[in-house]
């Protein structure tokens, strides 16, 4: 293995589960693909120094992606905006060539005329908005789950009934 390799977060949490189960060093790092000095370094720093080290990154790292996604969600929502007005600009542009035909003896038309409106109406290209709502709607969810916040919102109660009483 590279001297100086960095594992990412997953990779350690995983040699830490394997090891909380008391699994040897170098059982672990054939799984993770680490070394044996890395893994036990791993041990002695999460399992033995500090054994909230391992809670306190994945806190760390959860409010890192939580602020990284409203980022991600305001983007997405001046994209699907853009969106939306090139969307009403291409439909104005259909209905203004859709009254243009219908006002039009389209049998009369000239082989140029008819060559137009099909340029014209190829140049027409209508967006589809509903990929970037589900999207924004996605990277919501995910920002809320990271912030510990509800994704959806029921406005009722729940109840728990004992097997016993029925």
């Amino acid at each position: 293995m590279a001297q100086g390799q960095k594992f990412d977060d997953r990779v350690r949490e995983k040699a830490i589960a394997l090891l909380a189960t008391n699994m040897t060093a170098a059982e672990v790092a054939k799984r993770t693909g680490a070394s044996e000095t890395t893994v036990r370094n791993w041990k002695k720093q999460y399992l033995e120094d500090d054994p909230q080290a391992l809670a306190k990154l994945r806190v760390q790292k959860r409010a890192v992606f939580a602020a990284n996604a409203w980022s991600d969600i305001e983007k997405a929502q001046g994209m699907l905006s853009r969106r939306l007005d090139r969307a009403e600009a291409q439909e104005d542009a259909l209905d203004k060539l859709i009254a243009l035909v219908s006002e039009a003896d389209v049998m009369t038309l000239t082989r140029e005329e008819k060559r137009e409106l099909i340029r014209m109406l190829q140049m027409i290209k209508l967006e589809d908005p509903a990929k970037l709502t589900n999207i924004i709607g996605v990277l919501y969810d995910k920002q809320a789950l990271a912030s510990d916040e509800s994704t959806v919102n029921l406005g009722g109660t729940v109840g728990v009934k004992n097997l016993e009483d029925t």
